[in-house]
């Protein structure tokens, strides 16, 4: 009796574990589908924003050297204070730099 009890429990406690990996599984499954999902709309509502404001790569790349010259010419403009700064107050700790 003690034997068949056990493979009884032995079997429960298989089941247990196939119906815990189906779920597992399924879960997986649905993750994967939601997350291709997200992907198809995220990829849509850029091809829509793209046929909005059509743009040329030239476009992009001046763009770009705009505002990394801006960007470098405000680092260049806050080195020089602090160098001015340092210059009249030689024991004054420079200022954070701007990011």
């Amino acid at each position: 009796e003690e034997e068949e009890e056990e493979e009884e429990e032995e079997e429960e406690d298989e089941e247990e574990e196939e119906e815990e990996e189906e779920a597992e599984e399924e879960e997986e499954e649905e993750e994967m589908e939601q997350a291709e999902a997200v992907a198809l709309a995220t990829q849509t509502q850029q091809a829509r924003q793209h046929e909005r404001q059509p743009r040329d790569d030239h476009t992009d790349a001046a763009e770009d050297y705009a505002a990394t010259a801006a960007h470098e010419a405000a680092a260049v403009d806050a080195a020089g204070a602090d160098v001015g700064a340092a210059q009249r107050d030689p024991h004054r700790a420079p200022d954070p730099p701007i990011a």
